[in-house]
């Protein structure tokens, strides 16, 4: 399998969790494999499209005399026919081909999306974890001044409240990440229930140094795009087989007439042996139903036509929602961690200070920290939306991009 071409093609040059479970995706997917499998089929099949017919042996016996007779016929479909057949099933054996690395790529951008799905997950909850020590230490300075009459019983609640929820939410992520590796074990093609590792490094914001002209060129190169344009291919080759089925068909063949003897004694000979040579060709007598075959054969490579521009359109339109949908997650992740969350942050801070000398409500401090944990939460959603938006776009591509400069 030239797995090495692809790996070479599909893999960025950094080391790391992602790029390990992508090359053993490569190697270990049963989709891949399946897919792999599914060419070498189609190759060997365009040996046997090509082949002539089997000959025909046949052996007669007349019963009044004895004779034995033996045949031996070839048959010679029309030249244009046969070749059809070839080129059909190498087109075929192309679009398995196609089929194959378009799989490489499905399969290896499958693992990036679910592997920053986990990776969102992992961070949440240790946000989670974080907020959940400040509403500790927020529940010990509550009881603390409960005793010298400065907060009252409800104070002491809605902290334990505010905790036991955010509690509730982390153990709600936990299930889910458990869910998530066993996706991301199935793309790998394990069946262990060996945890998967994820690297704690939060994912770049870039955007692709190729111009949108490139982008789209890229796009139409797709695998998929590939194997539709072969199918075309396939399909101009049933034409041809189509029309070959009104021609003639010839047989070539020859026969042996062995001699016949009677008595015990003198072996007299009552039939001499003989050589017959003949060569007969097939009537095409039914026109009529040849040329509807060639009419339904048109009508098929102009359905895979028509396919193969609707998939060319709907992989350009989902090419500008991928690219929108990257630029808008770019413009969310800056605002909110240069804009948003400084001033989440300022705020608590400010609150705390506030309650900390009786000036302040508790109320407004929850209020607070809830509005940073969310912000801490979108913050990290945002990053691996991008993260996913810009494996869709190499997913569309079928290659690797390089990310712009000045990229993180």
């Amino acid at each position: 399998m030239p797995l090495l071409l692809l790996l070479l093609l599909l893999l960025p040059a950094a080391a790391g969790p992602l790029e390990d479970y992508r090359v053993e995706a490569q190697e270990q997917s049963p989709a891949v494999q399946a897919a792999w499998q599914r060419w070498q089929a189609a190759q060997a099949e365009i040996a046997v499209a090509r082949a002539l017919p089997e000959p025909m042996l046949d052996l007669g016996l007349m019963l009044r005399s004895g004779q034995l007779r033996v045949g031996l016929s070839q048959a010679f479909p029309w030249p244009t026919g046969l070749q059809a057949e070839g080129q059909a099933a190498r087109a075929e054996a192309m679009v398995a081909q196609r089929a194959f690395e378009a799989q490489a790529v499905e399969v290896a951008a499958a693992v990036e999306r679910a592997y920053w799905e986990l990776w969102e997950l992992r961070a949440a909850q240790a946000v989670l974890v974080e907020h959940g020590a400040v509403l500790a230490g927020l529940s010990g300075a509550t009881r603390a001044r409960l005793e010298v009459g400065q907060a009252s019983l409800a104070d002491v609640q809605q902290v334990d409240l505010a905790a036991a929820r955010l509690e509730d939410s982390r153990l709600a992520l936990q299930a889910r990440e458990r869910a998530a590796e066993a996706e991301l074990r199935a793309l790998l093609g394990r069946r262990d229930r060996e945890s998967m590792l994820t690297d704690p490094q939060r994912p770049p914001l870039a955007q692709p140094s190729d111009s949108p002209e490139a982008l789209e060129a890229a796009v139409l190169a797709h695998p998929w795009l590939g194997a539709a344009e072969e199918q075309v291919a396939v399909a101009e080759a049933m034409i041809r087989r189509a029309k070959a089925r009104g021609a003639p068909e010839f047989n070539a063949g020859v026969e042996w007439t062995l001699p016949a003897y009677e008595g015990t004694g003198d072996h007299v000979v009552t039939e001499p042996e003989g050589l017959m040579v003949g060569l007969g060709v097939r009537l095409t007598l039914w026109q009529r139903s040849y040329a509807q075959g060639v009419v339904a054969a048109k009508a098929g490579a102009e359905g895979a036509r028509a396919e193969q521009r609707a998939m060319g359109d709907e992989a350009l339109a989902m090419l500008e929602a991928t690219r929108i949908e990257l630029a808008d997650s770019e413009r969310r992740a800056r605002l909110i961690e240069q804009t948003l969350l400084p001033q989440a942050q300022a705020s608590l801070d400010s609150l705390l200070g506030a309650l900390s000398t009786d000036r302040g409500s508790l109320a407004q401090v929850l209020m607070a920290q809830r509005e940073l944990l969310e912000l801490r939460l979108e913050a990290d959603m945002v990053r691996a939306a991008h993260a996913r938006a810009w494996a869709a776009l190499e997913q569309l591509s079928g290659r690797p991009l390089t990310r712009s400069e000045g990229a993180e």
